[in-house]
């Protein structure tokens, strides 16, 4: 008998793209991602998924990635994977087309506790994108509240090796790994880059929300690196630590490096899931509070809603973006 395997309460029957399962607790037949969506027989169940860090960011994508809001998503909970929550996004303009998503908060802020989630996301759904949504610390400077940045490039800016050296004491020597963003998401992202309008916009929905008393100008949208360390950062001196590494270092955060680093190790020749981290800038590294976190997390969101409607369900898509998730040998 093959069960349900989020709560060994439905019986497997039929073979399609979608199983259904005779389900004892509802006492009807119903279609697998509508009663659980841990079931077997399907090992690409999810084409998104979709990893926070906290409960700002898991808010912000349950209320604006989907035209329904909240009321879109559907939580399931068991015991051994924890609590996910998943929607279908289906495209506006041809019905036939949809994305199958899920998103979960990891329970500490961090890389272990991120890498954690993305590889058990990646375990249980095989997903086509794996995607850091939230919120980054961005530089001063170069970087206003609300931006929001696309990860070109991401490494642990503290794994290295320390030395001695001599009456100074110790010298860092950083040797963080560097993982990049692939060629195809960096020009689109560059596409919805260009497009003022579309900046312009994200601000205007902001602004007409009735709970939101301070008005935001339109955020800038940078495709740079970011990189991700262990601990909070609350203090200036942080970027000349990650100047020094590279000069063109604009974001700060303690998770996306993780989750890149999640995908990679679970690539294969006939799988490769494609890591995507967008955050946008909710401080500046000092002087930290919590003032522009929920609308850094709306535009990290938003622009992302956008990536999703342009160019995993955009004209370009003939089919469930689910059924590229595997690479075809000839």
């Amino acid at each position: 008998m093959n069960l349900c395997s989020s709560c060994q309460n439905g019986t497997a029957i039929g073979t399609g793209k979608e199983p259904q399962y005779s389900c004892r607790s509802q006492g009807k037949t119903v279609t697998a991602p509508s009663h659980c969506l841990f079931y077997k027989g399907n090992a690409f169940s999810v084409d998104i998924v979709i990893v926070t860090a906290v409960a700002v960011e898991l808010d912000a994508v349950l209320e604006y990635l989907h035209p329904s809001g909240r009321d879109a998503w559907v939580a399931h909970a068991t015991t051994s994977d924890g609590l996910w929550w998943h929607c279908t996004f289906v495209s506006a303009v041809n019905p036939e087309i949809s994305a199958r998503i899920a998103v979960a908060k990891s329970r500490n802020m961090g890389l272990v506790a991120a890498s954690q989630l993305a590889t058990t996301g990646i375990f249980l759904f095989r997903p086509r994108y794996v995607v850091m949504l939230g919120v980054a610390a961005g530089a001063p400077g170069k970087t206003g509240l609300g931006d929001v940045i696309v990860a070109q490039e991401l490494w642990d800016y503290g794994a290295g090796k320390l030395i001695s050296d001599g009456a100074e004491g110790l010298k860092f020597l950083p040797r963080g790994e560097r993982l990049g963003l692939s060629e195809q998401v960096r020009q689109r992202c560059a596409v919805l880059q260009g497009n003022r309008d579309f900046s312009v916009k994200i601000a205007a929905v902001w602004n007409e929300g009735t709970a939101h008393s301070e008005t935001r100008a339109p955020p800038k949208i940078h495709i740079a690196p970011l990189v991700s360390g262990a601990a909070v950062v609350n203090a200036g001196s942080i970027w000349n630590e990650v100047h020094a590494q590279n000069d063109k270092v604009i974001g700060i955060d303690m998770e996306s490096y993780s989750v890149a680093f999640s995908c990679l190790c679970a690539s294969s020749t006939l799988y490769r899931p494609e890591a995507i981290a967008i955050k946008s800038v909710c401080d500046f590294g000092v002087h930290k509070n919590d003032a522009s976190q929920k609308f850094a997390a709306f535009t990290s969101v938003s622009f992302f809603r956008e990536y999703l409607i342009k160019f995993i369900l955009g004209s370009d898509a003939n089919a469930s973006p689910c059924l590229y998730n595997v690479v075809i040998e000839d």
